[in-house]
Parts: structure tokens; C-alpha cells; sequence
């Protein structure tokens, strides 16, 4: 019995056994696992480098195939060793526009990956023109303009320079001579090459009260501006809350406040005689009025009505109370932002209860013509008189405008939105058509603002210092620079033929800028003075008070017009360039 027991313990104790092994599984993966490779252009060849890795004990031979043109990759076939990884090279070479898309497969060793791939592929950026040095050509691969200097030494034109050759890619030579030998005339060559001879005048110091700058002999004698003519005074306890609105015919139009009353005012353009004044509640609220047609609207900030007035004679033509117009419930507010004439339309931005919308009423009668909301903070609307509306927008510490019409919008950029004026929007970074989107032009470097334009010429101010310029409305190009800083002191601006009239504070001063910075004339009033705007040929403003025509010389009528805000002189149409 001893024995056997032994037998079997020994028999035991000598078992070895040994665990099944586990079969290592065998997989192919991508890294990354899509590929999305933006916006690229057409005539581009480009690379990209992804990571095939093989999980197994055993090598296999990868297979890559399913792409087409313009995708494709130059090797076809991988030896991997088992877990390993190899660089896969991706090539995309477009031909055409429009969306790219396809699927990398990897398969071998029974297993198989995938790899989606997309693009979106465009045509070639319009690039600046030629330079007499330099020649500009798109690089598809960088998706930018490249500028290729021409050979040093070669021969180049510029319309003020003589004997000139190029120079690390810039025309350089002799200036040319414009002097003429007299002393009150400035001497410069212009942009095209012919001899500018400016008046001297225009670099004499700004005289003490208003008057025109004079050059005799190389001195600079005062010559004082004729008022024409001064309309009766703004009384003591009311203010001119609105800027000064110019209808076709010359007639005046200004609306004046004290406390929760207004006053609409209207005076003859060419003498200053009084039309009529028409007193109305407006709310202690502030004041938005608009011309249009034959009447003017009245719109006031926190306040819930509308106006609406004739002006041939002032009487009231209709009166909306918004409120209940539309229904809103109280508590809930109401702002009305800044609206345009478009047709005969009223078009208005307004926020009520949070939501933001844009109305129509109707000049005629008051009533709602149509109405659309609007998804971002709406801070005003301007418009091209055709059915198309630039609204202003500020969302998320952006400020950018969307243009849009009675039913939907149109486009929208994150450009800071400064006016709209003859098809086109001019926004610090580019010009661009009014109902397309398309940008026709940039605008010049370091732009911080634009704030008037007309069909040839607009102004200007660039940073970080605040300067003062004119731009080709048509280019965007920089036409000159001012010497004239901190725009935040001026209130308003004329574009009148080569020059700039601009109402400054504090100094309370009228000045006429030309194209190349000189003033013409300047007038400091001794107290305030408020720019209105320049009809019939003469300047407009408030002093002390009063408006006041003022004779100017080389101002004439028909030869320019403003834009500020939506409101414009003569209904802000340009005259023909």
C-alpha cells in the first residue's frame, strides 16, 4: 500500500504544466485618424506626412490604395516589421476649385485601415499690381503673393525721379526739380509727374478769428470770412441735439431739446429766415432724426414713439407708439438704435426683451411695412436706399456688421463696420461690394477708422497715432497723410474737391485741410462752434449758439457731400466724379 502511494506522489511531483499561449492580434492604424487639411489653391503640390503603425508578431506587407486625383500617395506598397510604424507621404495637387475628399485604405495580414481625408481648394488671391521694381505672382503652396524683385540696376520709372535704377527691389534716382522761384507758392511734384505749385498760404499759422490764410511776398496777412448770414439763436435752456439734415431744395433742418421737450427747427438754406418750429414731447432720451423724402423722422433712443413731420410746414404726420405697435410686454424695454430712410421706408434697429430686430414703417402712415430679427447685439443700421441694410453688430467683445435684407442675410464679416456709400462698404480692413460681400479692395495699412468717402476720395484715420489721410475709394490706396492727430476731437468732416473740412474741440475750430495737409482757412470763433455741413456753397455751423452761414473761398456748390452715421447732406448722393 506504502509503495503505491509513493508510486503516485512521485508521479505527481514530476507534472509539468504549462499554460496555452495567447494569439497576438494583428492590426493597422492611422495616426492621426483624419486628415483635414483647410483651405488651399489651385496649382498647389503639397505634402503631408501621416504615421501607419502595424500591432503584430509577424511582418506584412501593407497595401495602400483608394485615392484619386488630386489625391494620391507616391508609394503604393510598405514592408513593416511587426510593431512598427513607417511615415506615409499624402499628396494633394489640385487643378480645379471646390471640395476634396477621399478615404487612404491600408489593408495586409487579412486587416485593413482607414483614413478620411478633406480639403476645401479655392482659386488664386488677387495679388497688387506690378511695381516699376518688383513684379507680384500667387504662391499656390503658401496661399499668398510673393514679391520678386527685378535685377538690381535695371532701368525703372517713377513719375518724380530721374535717371533712375533699381535698387534691392526699389526704383531710385535724382529727384526732379519743380521750383518755380516764388515765394509764395510750395513746390512739390505730384503723383503723376507733373509740378504741383501750392498755394503758401496754406503753411501759414491759423489766424486768430475766422478767416482765410493769405501768402504775400512770403508773408502771411489775415483775411477775414464774411458771414452771410446767422439764424436766430438756440435758446439759453435748450441744445441742437441732432446733426444738421439738408434737404434737395436747401432748406435746414435741426432738432433742438430741453429736458423732455423738442423743438423741430427749420430754416432757408440760402438766407437763414426761419421756415417754422414744431414743439413735441420726445422723452428725456436721446434723439435720433432722419430726412427723407418729405419728412423728417424722429426716433429717440430709450423713448417708445416714433415721429414723423412734413417739411413744408412742420405739422406732425404721424405719431407710432412702438409699444403697443408691437405688443411688448412692460417691463420688457425698448432701445431704438440708429435707422436709415430707404425709400419710402423707415428702417430702424431695436432691442426689446433681449432680442434684437429690425422694423420697417412705412413714411406714409406709420405702419409696419415689415419687420425681421436679427441674432446679434444690433447697434444701428445703414442702408444703400435699395433694399439692402448694413447693420452694425457686437457680439462676445466682436464688433463687426451683417448685411441683409427684408427676409435674411445676405453675408457678414468681423470687419469694425465705418459707413456705406455709393454700393460699398468701408471697414477698417477692406472695401467690399454692398450686396455680393466681395472684397474689391484693402484698405491701407494700421486703418483704425474710416469715416467719410464719395465715389473718388475718403478719409482717413490711421494708428497707432491717430493721423489723419485720404484713400481711393476705387483702390485703397493711400493718397496722403495729415498732420492731424487725435480724431476724437474732431466732431465732423466735409470731402469737398482735393480737400478736407473738419470741425475740431476743444479750440472750437472750422478748418478747410487740402490734399497735401495745408490749411486754407480756419475759424476759431472765440466760443463754441458746432460743424453743420456746407449747401449752396457756404459752411454751416452753430457759434454761440447760432447758426451761421460763412462765405469760404474755393468751397463750392455740388462739389462734395458727407456721410456721418446714416444722416447725409443732400441726401448724401455724390456728385458725379
Amino acid at each position: 500500500m506504502r509503495k503505491s502511494l509513493w508510486l503516485l506522489l512521485s508521479l505527481l511531483g514530476g507534472c509539468r504544466c504549462e499554460q496555452p499561449l495567447q494569439e497576438t492580434q494583428t492590426t493597422l492604424r492611422f495616426s492621426p485618424s483624419q486628415l483635414e487639411l483647410g483651405e488651399r489653391y489651385v496649382g498647389a503640390r503639397l505634402s503631408f506626412l501621416v504615421t501607419l503603425t502595424l500591432d503584430g508578431r509577424a511582418p506584412c506587407e501593407v497595401q495602400l490604395t483608394g485615392l484619386t486625383a488630386p489625391l494620391r500617395v507616391p508609394v503604393s506598397t510598405l514592408e513593416l516589421s511587426p510593431a512598427t510604424s513607417a511615415n506615409v507621404e499624402v499628396l494633394l495637387e489640385p487643378v480645379t476649385e471646390g471640395p476634396v475628399s477621399g478615404v487612404l485604405t491600408a489593408s495586409g495580414c487579412g486587416v485593413s485601415a482607414e483614413l478620411p481625408i478633406s480639403a476645401t481648394v479655392g482659386g488664386p488671391l488677387p495679388c497688387p499690381a506690378d511695381e516699376s521694381c518688383a513684379a507680384f505672382a500667387f504662391d499656390p503652396d503658401k496661399g499668398s503673393c510673393t514679391r520678386m524683385p527685378r535685377d538690381e540696376g535695371a532701368p525703372c520709372s517713377s513719375p518724380c525721379l530721374v535717371n533712375a535704377l533699381c535698387a534691392a527691389g526699389v526704383c531710385r534716382g535724382a529727384p526732379l526739380s519743380c521750383d518755380d522761384l516764388d515765394p509764395c507758392t510750395i513746390d512739390a511734384c505730384g503723383s503723376t509727374g507733373a509740378c504741383l505749385h501750392l498755394d503758401a498760404a496754406l503753411s501759414c499759422p491759423a489766424p486768430a478769428s475766422c478767416g482765410a490764410l493769405t501768402c504775400d511776398g512770403g508773408a502771411c496777412p489775415p483775411r477775414p470770412l464774411s458771414v452771410l448770414w446767422t439764424a436766430p439763436p438756440t435758446p439759453a435752456n435748450r441744445d441742437v441735439f441732432t446733426e444738421l439734415m439738408v434737404a434737395d431744395d436747401g432748406a435746414l433742418f435741426w432738432i433742438e431739446r430741453g429736458g423732455s421737450d423738442c423743438t423741430l427747427v427749420s430754416v432757408e438754406g440760402a438766407s437763414g429766415q426761419p421756415r417754422f418750429s414744431t414743439t413735441f414731447d420726445c422723452g428725456n432720451h436721446s434723439v435720433e432724426a432722419l430726412l427723407g423724402g418729405d419728412a423728417v423722422i424722429f426716433a429717440g433712443g430709450l423713448g417708445r414713439t416714433v415721429h414723423a413731420f412734413e417739411t413744408s410746414d412742420g405739422r406732425p404726420r404721424w405719431v407710432v407708439n412702438l409699444f403697443a405697435r408691437l405688443e411688448i410686454q412692460p417691463g420688457a424695454g425698448l432701445w431704438i438704435s440708429r435707422g436709415v430712410i430707404d425709400g419710402q421706408e423707415v428702417v430702424l434697429s431695436i432691442v426689446t426683451g433681449g432680442q434684437q430686430r429690425l422694423i420697417a414703417l412705412s413714411l406714409r402712415d406709420g405702419s409696419i411695412v415689415w419687420q425681421r430679427p436679427v441674432t446679434t447685439d444690433a447697434w444701428g443700421v445703414d442702408g444703400d436706399g435699395e433694399g439692402h441694410f448694413l447693420v452694425d453688430e457686437r457680439t462676445t467683445g466682436l464688433h463687426g456688421f451683417l448685411v441683409a435684407n427684408r427676409s435674411s442675410t445676405v453675408w457678414r464679416s468681423m470687419s469694425g463696420h465705418q459707413l456705406t456709400a455709393s454700393g460699398r462698404a468701408f471697414t477698417n480692413d477692406g472695401i467690399y461690394e454692398l450686396i455680393s460681400g466681395t472684397r474689391l479692395a484693402p484698405m491701407p495699412p494700421e486703418t483704425r477708422f474710416v469715416r467719410f468717402a464719395n465715389e473718388r476720395v475718403g478719409l482717413r484715420v490711421s494708428g497707432p497715432s491717430y493721423t489723419l489721410g485720404l484713400f481711393d475709394t476705387r483702390t485703397g490706396h493711400a493718397v496722403t497723410e495729415f498732420d492731424r492727430k487725435n480724431p476724437d476731437f474732431f466732431e465732423q468732416a466735409l470731402l469737398a474737391d482735393d480737400s478736407v473740412l473738419l470741425s475740431t474741440w476743444p479750440g472750437y475750430a472750422l478748418e478747410r485741410v487740402h490734399a497735401d495737409g495745408g490749411v486754407a482757412f480756419h475759424c476759431a470763433t472765440g466760443g463754441t462752434f458746432k460743424f453743420g455741413g456746407v449747401t449752396q456753397g457756404r459752411v454751416l455751423g452753430w457759434s454761440n449758439g447760432a447758426l451761421t452761414a460763412f462765405a469760404t473761398p474755393g468751397v463750392e456748390p455740388g462739389t462734395g457731400w458727407w456721410v456721418f452715421h446714416g444722416n447725409a447732406a443732400a441726401q448724401g448722393r455724390p456728385a458725379s466724379p
